[in-house]
């Protein structure tokens, strides 16, 4: 959905966000009014700059900082970048869990991080996270260095993260509501998310913005996209893909598609190198 029409949903609550993330000092009266300035002022709201500018969670806390990024990336998987209030809970809530349980499987580790990266990168994360107990700018800038010369994805970060029992949190305690609660309402005054209501309450992030927002974070195929394109490979090509990861190849196309998306196979890794026509 595009910005003119999610506006005619919001409260005047919601809609002050939106206004507070690119326009300052404006006072308006009346829902109609701010719905009016948002649309003279969408170039702005979609500009690109301040799309990436509020994109930089460096200088927040770090669980705040983490749950923008997971609550982003839910909505990023979703048709229509869109999720229900009672739904972006659940799905921040098992990408946790499931990250942790992903982490505690060293078949499952050693498939997607080569030992040696993974043993440089949990010495130099732990190293950060011991010497003060959090993670300062400087250092989530020297990560996201080594990160890119290692190869290693945001989601890998997560994994080794866990490893060392940092993620979620310290002792891999998941994050609560309340803290989910405070990460909405940041990313909504950054105008990055908006939220509405029709038959229940929804996230969502506007369509202007959603392909910015998707290349600056790196983001991944929705996986309805990505089976499309994993049904467009031959059986040979698929069984490829699982071969070069050790895991199990038998099965019939549409099994084979669904174990790749089930192991959590990033398009960048399964397609790399099969074109597909």
């Amino acid at each position: 959905m595009y910005l003119q029409d999610i506006l005619p949903k919001m409260s005047k609550l919601y809609l002050g966000r939106i206004v507070d993330s690119f326009l300052k000092d404006v006072h308006m009266e009346t829902e109609e009014e701010m719905r009016e300035v948002i649309l003279k002022n969408i170039d702005e709201f979609q500009n690109k700059e301040r799309v990436k500018n509020y994109l930089d969670f460096s200088r927040e806390p770090r669980d705040l900082a983490l749950l923008n990024e997971l609550i982003l990336m839910a909505l990023m998987e979703k048709e229509g970048y869109l999720l229900t209030e009672a739904n972006l809970y659940k799905e921040v809530e098992d990408m946790e869990k499931a990250i942790l349980k992903q982490s505690k499987d060293d078949s499952y580790m050693n498939r997607f991080i080569p030992q040696d990266v993974n043993r440089i990168y949990s010495a130099v994360l732990d190293e950060a996270w011991k010497k003060d107990e959090s993670l300062n700018e400087h250092e989530i800038n020297i990560l996201e260095v080594l990160r890119r010369e290692l190869d290693l994805t945001k989601r890998d970060h997560y994994l080794i993260e866990s490893r060392i029992g940092r993620f979620p949190q310290k002792n891999n305690v998941l994050h609560t509501h309340q803290q989910i609660s405070k990460s909405l309402i940041n990313l909504q005054t950054r105008g990055l998310i908006l939220r509405f209501k029709d038959d229940a309450s929804y996230y969502i992030i506007p369509t202007d913005i959603a392909r910015v927002l998707r290349y600056q974070m790196g983001g991944e195929l929705r996986n309805e996209v990505y089976e499309t394109l994993l049904n467009d490979l031959s059986v040979s090509q698929l069984r490829e893909i699982l071969l070069h990861l050790d895991f199990n190849v038998s099965g019939v196309k549409e099994a084979i598609v669904a174990r790749i998306i089930k192991h959590n196979i990033l398009p960048s890794t399964a397609l790399k190198g099969k074109p597909v026509i």
